[in-house]
Formats: structure tokens, C-alpha cells, sequence
């Protein structure tokens, strides 16, 4: 590390932003505890073990390679699987191939009974779409949680918009063909086609059909 003076102070206290601040890197690694490990016999299995490590695979575009890194307070352990020739060989994969490795070293190391501290310093508490993670419309139903302070700087949901009902709340209609007074002014959740086809097996507020409009009262054409 380069420590010479720059304007009478070392040159790694310099003033330039971090790439990520503390908020977003421990964000980070709580996240990269939430996947599935491999287990002895190279099967999956989800689970958290007395030691929490925070860790990442990934394999070379012809299985040339393999690797796999974690992370834990104390320990920083990389794993790297490959032919010294570079030759490709089906299978070798990160998860199936580095990834028990690295499993079986922080087994074999001393075990910790911490993890890294929530830097509540360079948090805030933000409230966001339940449903979508964005910052909230008011039509959003909502959630808090906490967040860098970049945060409060995230786009809002674009997935939430107004759907108008019939009484009955089987079709979409207007006042061309309806009453206002009668009209149910319904929140709904509308993504794009090949987000709903994924999201749909996972989230049950997707399992419904948004009603269609009501042949007597066609919706406007957004695209004109």
C-alpha cells in the first residue's frame, strides 16, 4: 500500500468515494450467506451452520476453471479448481467442484462466535413497496427496512399502478361505460411478461389475472 505523504496525510486517506461504503458491503455479505451449500455427498441442501460465511463461486466460459471465495471476520478463503494446461473439462464448476472445498477448510479452521457489526452509522431506515423493493407509491402496501443512506435516493416502484373495476370486480372499465360513483379504484401489481412468468411461481399476490376490460367500455391506448 502506497503511504507516502499527500498533503501531510497518507494517500489511503484520501477523500475519494469508496466503491461501496460500509452499509452496502455488509448488505452484501448477508446476502451471500443466503444460498444453498454443498453438502459431502456434492448435493444441495439449504442451511446455516454454527459458522457463517459469506461466500460467491464462479466458473470460466469453457469449464476451463473454477473458484470459489468466502469470507468470515476473521478468515478470507479462496479455492481454485483447474487443469495447469488450462483445458476445459465438462462439470467443472464452481458449486459443484471448488465450492465443498472451501466448505471443508472453514470446517477444519477455528471457529468464531461473531460476525461482522451492522453499521448502523451508515444506515437509515427507509420505507418501501412490500411487493416490488422500490421506494414506495402511495398505492404500495409498505415495508421499512433498513438501507444505506443512498437509499432514500432509489427510483420508486414502477410495477404499482390503479386498475378500475366494475362493482363486481371482474373487468376493467371507465366512466364511458360506468359510473364513477360505482368504479373501485384497486391497486395492483402489473410486471412485464417474462418478470410475471418468473415472479409468479414464487410470489402468490402475482397468482391472479388482472381483470380484462369490459367489452362495452375498451381501455385507452396507452401506445398513441
Amino acid at each position: 500500500m502506497d503511504v507516502k505523504p499527500n498533503l501531510g496525510k497518507p494517500s489511503y486517506l484520501s477523500k475519494e468515494p469508496l466503491a461501496m461504503g460500509a452499509a452496502a458491503t455488509w448488505l452484501t455479505f448477508e446476502a451471500m450467506q443466503e444460498v444453498e451449500r454443498p453438502n459431502a455427498e456434492g448435493e444441495w441442501e439449504y442451511f446455516r451452520s454454527s459458522r457463517r460465511v459469506a461466500w460467491k463461486t464462479g466458473t470460466s466460459f469453457g469449464f476451463r476453471d473454477a473458484w470459489a471465495v468466502g469470507v468470515s471476520p476473521r478468515y478470507a478463503v479462496g479455492i481454485w479448481v483447474g487443469n495447469a494446461d488450462g483445458e476445459g473439462r465438462p462439470g467443472l464448476m464452481g458449486v459443484l467442484s471448488a465450492a465443498p472445498v472451501l466448505f471443508d477448510v472453514f470446517s477444519r479452521l477455528p471457529q468464531e462466535n461473531r460476525w461482522f457489526s451492522t453499521p448502523y452509522d451508515d444506515m437509515t431506515k427507509v420505507s418501501v413497496c412490500k411487493e416490488s423493493g422500490y421506494r414506495n407509491l402511495a398505492i404500495c402496501p409498505v415495508d421499512t427496512i433498513w438501507a444505506p443512506r443512498s437509499g432514500l435516493k432509489a427510483d420508486a416502484c414502477p410495477y404499482h399502478q390503479l386498475v378500475h373495476l366494475d362493482p363486481s370486480r371482474q373487468w376493467q372499465v371507465n366512466s364511458d361505460c360506468e359510473s364513477p360513483s360505482r368504479i373501485i379504484h384497486e391497486p395492483w401489481m402489473v410486471l412485464p411478461p417474462l418478470e410475471e412468468y418468473y415472479y409468479k411461481s414464487l410470489n402468490p399476490i402475482l397468482d391472479r389475472c388482472r381483470p380484462c376490460a369490459k367489452t362495452a367500455c375498451p381501455l385507452p391506448d396507452k401506445s398513441s
